[in-house]
Order: C-alpha cells, then structure tokens, then sequence
C-alpha cells in the first residue's frame, strides 16, 4: 500500500504545487506584491470549481474499484469514459461562466479595484485550462482505479516540471507577470492531461470506450459523485469564508496570506492520497483482522503526514519566508500566523 500512496501523494499535490510555483514566481516581478495579491480571489474561485469537481475523480476510483473486483471491466470502462465525459463538459461550462461573469465573481470576493485590473487579467488566462484541468483529475483517477500510480506520478512530475520551467521563462525572464503564470499553468495542464489520457489509451488494463456512455453508467457514478460533490461543497464554504475575509485586507496583508495560503494548501492535502489508497485497496480485503489492519496502516499514514506537513508548512513561513516572497515587509505577516497554520494543518489531514 506504501507503495501505491507515494507517488500518489503527487497527484493531489500538483495543483497547490503549481499555484505556489506562480505565487513565488509572480513575486519576484516588478509589480510582484500586487500580483501576488491579485492571486488571493482566483485562489478562491479556482479551487471552489477544482475542489467540488474533486468529488468525481473520488466516485470514479471507487465506482471502477467496484466493478472491477466483479471483473466487469466493460462496464468499468464505460464508466470511465462517462466521468470524462462529465468533466470535459463541466471544464467548458466554467470556462464560458468565467469568461461571461469572470469580472463579477472576483468583485463578489471583495477583491479591491486596484487588484482587479491583474486579476482579471490572469482568470481569462487560467479558465482557458479548466476542461483539461478536470479531465486531467479524472484520468488519474481512472489510473489509480487500476492500482497504478506511477503513470500519474510521471505525469505530474512532467507537468509540474513544465510549469517550473513556464514561469521562469515567461515570468522572470520575458517579464510577463501575471499573465505568463496563467499560461505556464495552462500549458502544463494541458500536458499532464495529454498523458494521463495516453497512459489511459495504451498501456492501462481497462481503457477508455469508444461511444455515448449509457444512463446506467451515469447513475452509478451519481450514487458516489452526489453525496460526495455535497461534503465537498460544505468544505469548500469554509475555504470560501477564509479567503473572503483575506481578500478585503490591505494589499500588503491580502499577500502575505496568498503567499501563505498557497503553501498550506500544499501542506493540508497531503492526505489524499491515503484517501486514495483506502478506495482502491480496501474494497479488496476480507472482513475482519486484515481489514482492521488496513485501516489501522492507513490512520496511521495520515496522522504521521500530518505532523510532517504541519511542521514543514510553519518552518517554512517562521525561518524561510523567503521561498515565498522576496518582500520583507511580507515575512512578519506571516509569522503572525504560523501556530494557526501549524493546527490548521493537522486538523486538516483526517478530513
């Protein structure tokens, strides 16, 4: 199970990953203070649309687990094909929903108007990457499904490389600013997508089906999906309310928290994939002491990961501020809030 969780800790670490990746890049630019704090409402919406639609990367693992323990691997197949479907068609609709309403949204997060110029400017950017943010999240799932996470592993590690290498040319170098870390992130997205799928298509035991998915199929993705897009939602109400308030602070305090928002994501969903593993692993094990042991191995996965990120996250934002933003009138902003990150984090993981 070790074995399948770690390079799976990568899947849902790419997203927080390549968000602080722009933050740190954005700061180092002219205007870097006032991009990063442009970031704080795209933050917001980004991971409101992101962390609900995270909820059918959960029901295709556990819908494919299902069916493929009743070796009906057809019908797996067809499952999947449904929950990309889903999420192709969802992407777009956010995509037009930002493109139309983009501007209200970020107003509608107390976003000030001297921030809404930059803002903007990276939202019409970024929403261009929605279908294949979210068709990327369920192929992983589809891979993890088959118990297969280095496939995904190497496509994070191509994507997040891609967008590293995206930022430092466009941003620091071409001196694009906000504008170069939403195509970076576009043009990395957009990479991990292509081989998630190609993984999916040629080299994965159940494969990707040619043709309309049947309403059957659509109903036992929605059976998972429903109630867990539900809890995701709740969750999400809470992120919403953080980032809410962060966004009507002064621009100087509005980016220290983006700086350090973006690394306690990083940190607190370093869980998943323990989340994973129990969804593709525990369907399989027999009633009794070997499923105990399994739960057990997986409480305790997640509360050692618990401590490590919770520790990292506050040493970072106490003794290098640095990584996250050159601005020194930003590093006491963050040190004021490190023993509620370092709580934060911990209380984060069992989620």
């Amino acid at each position: 199970m070790a074995r399948f969780a770690l390079p799976a800790l990568s899947i849902p670490l790419a997203e927080p990953l390549m968000s602080l990746v722009d933050s740190v890049a954005v700061a180092q630019g002219v205007n870097g203070s006032r991009d990063l704090a442009a970031l704080g409402p795209n933050s917001l919406i980004f991971s409101f649309f992101t962390y609900v639609f995270s909820a059918l990367s959960i029901a295709t693992v556990s819908v494919m687990t299902e069916l493929m323990q009743q070796d009906e691997r057809q019908t797996a197949s067809r499952v999947l094909s449904a929950a990309l479907l889903i999420a192709l068609l969802g992407g777009v609709l956010i995509l037009v929903v930002m493109k139309v309403y983009g501007k209200q949204m970020l107003a509608a997060t107390g976003c000030s108007a001297v921030l809404q110029g930059p803002a903007w400017e990276y939202m019409r950017v970024r929403a261009v990457a929605m279908p294949t943010a979210l068709m990327l999240m369920v192929a992983q799932a589809g891979l993890l499904a088959q118990r297969d996470s280095i496939r995904p592993f190497l496509a994070v590690v191509a994507q997040v490389s891609a967008n590293i290498a995206g930022d430092y040319w466009l941003v620091i170098v071409m001196g694009t600013g906000i504008a170069g870390a939403a195509w970076a992130t576009v043009a990395s997205q957009a990479l991990g997508c292509l081989l998630a799928i190609g993984a999916l298509q040629f080299t994965a035991e159940v494969r990707l089906h040619t043709g309309l998915p049947k309403r059957s199929d659509m109903l036992q993705l929605a059976t998972t999906f429903g109630p867990a897009s539900f809890i995701y939602l709740c969750k999400n109400l809470c992120y919403i309310m953080l980032q809410g308030a962060a966004a009507i602070l002064p621009p100087l305090q509005l980016a220290a928290h983006q700086g350090a928002w973006a690394l306690w994501s990083l940190t607190s969903f370093a869980q998943s994939p323990v989340e994973q593993a129990a969804l593709a692993f525990l369907p399989a094990q027999p009633q009794g002491s070997q499923r105990r042991n399994a739960v057990g191995v997986i409480l305790m996965l997640g509360a050692v990961l618990g401590l490590v990120t919770s520790c990292m996250c506050s040493g970072i934002l106490l003794f290098l501020p640095r990584l996250l933003t050159p601005d020194p009138q930003l590093w006491p902003f963050m040190a004021a809030i490190v023993p509620q990150a370092f709580v934060a984090v911990i209380l984060a993981q069992p989620a």
